[in-house]
C-alpha cells in the first residue's frame, strides 16, 4: 500500500502578514526521492528540510527568474516561509538583488527546533 505525499499551507498572523505571505509543509511520503520543481513567484524563502525528526539542511532562495529543480529526499518533511519582499530588509539585512536566482545553504542551528514530531 502506498502512503500519499500531504501539502498544506497556512496564512500568517496579522502581526507579521507584512513579512510572510505563507507558510507551507511538503510530506514527501512515497519512500522514493522525488523531484519537483520552485516557480518563480517574487518571493524569497526560507526552506526547511527535515528526515527522521532532525534538520538536514536550511536553504535560502534568493528572487529567481526561472524554474528550479529541485528534489525532496524520501521520508522527508519540508517546510517553506516565503517572505514578502520588504522583509528582506529585516531577515538577510541585505538588498535581494544581490541574490537572484541563488540558494544559500544556511546553519542548521539557525532556529532552535526540538523534534516533537
Amino acid at each position: 500500500m502506498s502512503r500519499k505525499n500531504k501539502f498544506s499551507t497556512q496564512v500568517p498572523i496579522a502581526q507579521i502578514n507584512e513579512f510572510v505571505e505563507s507558510f507551507w509543509l511538503f510530506e514527501n511520503n512515497t519512500g522514493t526521492d522525488l523531484e519537483t520543481s520552485i516557480i518563480p513567484d517574487g518571493l524569497f524563502k526560507i526552506i526547511i528540510e527535515v528526515i527522521n525528526g532532525k534538520i538536514h539542511k536550511i536553504i535560502l532562495t534568493g528572487l529567481n527568474t526561472s524554474v528550479i529543480s529541485i528534489v525532496c529526499p524520501k521520508n522527508a518533511r519540508v517546510f517553506g516561509i516565503k517572505f514578502k519582499l520588504l522583509a528582506s530588509e529585516f531577515i538577510i539585512k541585505r538588498e535581494l538583488a544581490e541574490f537572484l536566482n541563488t540558494q544559500i545553504l544556511l546553519d542548521n542551528n539557525l532556529f532552535k527546533f526540538e523534534d516533537s514530531n
